[in-house]
């Protein structure tokens, strides 16, 4: 059970990590106190990582207390993931869909799992591919598709109406009261988690992301990023 010692020394557990330490993997990834494993088989050596908070004493004993990172959902160092729990591991679960094949996939499932995305401790508690989508109007669901597939695109109201079958001014009304924000707003959000993304994968330069995901400037982008991170964008290298 969560928080009863884990018994490393068994002879099954004994031959599982040395099974662990003899075999190299693309990927490592523990869930709760799959860690205390990991760490026995020397595959957290030097590594940071986090498991459940009732189990951090006994992975700071098999390591040091500054490896251990308590308080994370999940934590990423290499090719080495560990999770706090069993919940936090499926948030981990999602974060390598969101590596492989993007956030608009992770998010769908996540959507289909009826599930939050919560991803990182630097990230918000709710992704914005999954924000402001608790709503029955189908058209707007659409649309909100078609803009998660390009957010850095131009997108015109006119275009957007389209896509509604309706007025500019019947799908600036319906948009608003489906999902509490203007369809700009929205828009703004996903381009600002798009940039979070290539801020935190790739080595571009801050003026080459604004301009990858369709701010005008990249003025413009640190004003719209400081009005919804504390944290300037180079805290997410």
């Amino acid at each position: 059970m969560v928080g009863n010692e884990i018994k490393l020394d068994t002879p099954v557990m004994q031959k599982v990590c040395g099974w662990l330490a003899q075999h190299q993997f693309a990927k490592v990834i523990s869930v709760c106190a799959g860690a205390l494993v990991l760490a026995k088989a020397g595959l957290l050596n030097n590594k940071k990582c986090t498991t459940h908070f009732m189990h951090c004493n006994e992975l700071s004993a098999l390591l040091t207390a500054k490896q251990v990172l308590e308080n994370r959902l999940f934590v990423q160092d290499g090719n080495v993931y560990t999770s706090a729990g069993v919940s936090a591991g499926i948030d981990l679960a999602l974060h390598l869909v969101q590596q492989q094949v993007g956030p608009q996939i992770s998010a769908k499932i996540a959507r289909q799992m009826v599930l939050f995305i919560r991803r990182g401790m630097q990230d918000p508690s709710l992704s914005p591919y999954l924000e402001h989508r608790n709503h029955l109007q189908q058209r707007i669901h659409t649309i909100q598709d078609k803009i998660q597939q390009d957010p850095a695109k131009s997108w015109s109201v006119d275009e957007l109406a389209d896509l509604g079958h309706c007025s500019k001014r019947h799908f600036a009304r319906i948009f608003k009261d489906s999902t509490g924000i203007t369809s700009k707003e929205y828009i703004y959000k996903l381009r600002l988690s798009l940039a979070q993304q290539l801020l935190q994968h790739s080595p571009l330069q801050v003026e080459e992301i604004a301009q990858r995901c369709g701010f005008e400037d990249p003025r413009q982008f640190r004003r719209l990023w400081a009005r919804y991170h504390n944290n300037p964008p180079s805290s997410y290298r």
